[in-house]
């Protein structure tokens, strides 16, 4: 998903296909039609808002979480992910999980779940 101006605007991307030449290529190919669910949603995270990811541990993301950019610099992370609603990321903070809105379920936000 992308904002635009506060508006959603949901693109449909293709199945992700093997790794290819060592790296993975994701395809937009359309924007979708009003109240439909997209399976997945690009999520940025930063360290400064969701703490350190161990990147490459065990555990530090659910198994339908795909990594897409990841950059690490001065002990500041940034993590660009493609989640389904449910899915979830483990930091030094804890545990956040996406969660979409019931009236609107284009609007998501990563949500820190306390004590998991």
């Amino acid at each position: 998903m992308f904002a635009s101006q506060g508006a959603p605007e949901v693109i449909y991307v293709r199945d992700i296909p093997d790794a290819q030449d060592g790296c993975y290529k994701l395809l937009f190919k359309r924007v979708l039609k009003a109240g439909v669910s997209p399976d997945c949603f690009l999520v940025v995270a930063r360290s400064d808002l969701t703490g350190q990811l161990a990147v490459g541990t065990e555990g530090w993301r659910s198994s339908d979480t795909w990594l897409v950019s990841f950059s690490e610099c001065r002990g500041q992370q940034e993590a660009m992910l493609l989640m389904p609603v449910r899915a979830w990321i483990r930091s030094g903070l804890g545990r956040f999980v996406i969660e979409s809105s019931q009236p609107r379920p284009c609007f998501t936000r990563l949500v820190l779940r306390c004590g998991e």
